[in-house]
This record gives structure tokens, sequence and C-alpha cells, in this order.
């Protein structure tokens, strides 16, 4: 089975225009007219990346063109941008966790009480 490709979450998600749910308990993108949906949370980096381009080609599309959702695109980018930085903080500080040392309390001679 190492020959079997899977496909991206992402596919077709360049040639129609979409927008993040956040109605629900979790970020959804939805990808208008058909409706297809893909939790933010389960895409790697590069996808993400790569839906951040996306949404940007469409804000760009839509400024162009002069259409009404230009609001909406731009939201739809800055949450993609948004949600990319957050977690990416988020593995950098458990990635500092990790590279800490645990610290032990040692006993030093001035911390021992005399009797």
């Amino acid at each position: 089975m190492s020959g079997v490709k899977t496909q991206s979450p992402l596919t077709n998600f360049s040639r129609r225009e979409f927008f993040v749910d956040i109605s629900r308990n979790r970020p959804f993108v939805v990808q208008s007219g058909s409706g297809r949906e893909v939790a933010l949370e389960i895409l790697t980096e590069t996808e993400l990346k790569k839906l951040q381009d996306f949404a940007s080609r469409q804000l760009r599309r839509s400024f162009y063109k002069e259409q009404d959702n230009v609001y909406e695109h731009r939201a739809t980018l800055h949450f993609l941008s948004s949600w990319i930085e957050k977690r990416a903080s988020m593995s950098l500080e458990v990635q500092d966790r990790k590279a800490r040392p645990r610290r032990r309390n040692q006993r030093t001679p001035s911390s021992i009480k005399t009797a």
C-alpha cells in the first residue's frame, strides 16, 4: 500500500470560494457551493500555509473585481493568519518545555538548618 496516495483535504479549495465557520465548537473551512468542510485543527502546517495563500488570492480577486464579499474574504484571511500564528507559538512553547531541563531543588549549605 505504499504506492497509494492520499488526497489532501484541501483539494479544489483554490478553485472555489471558501470561508471559515466559527459558529461551532471548533473552526471549519467551508467551501462555498459544495459545502465541503475541513476542520482547521487536522491540517498540517504546510496545508495551513497553502490555505492562507488561497485566502490571499481569493481576497485579491474579490478586490480587483470589486465584489461585495471583500470584507468576508479579509476576515477569512485574518482568521487563518491568526490561527497559524497561534498554532506556531503553541508548538514553540511545547518544544521549549521539552528542551528545558527539569529544575531540581538542591539543598545548599545555607539552606540546611543547624540545630
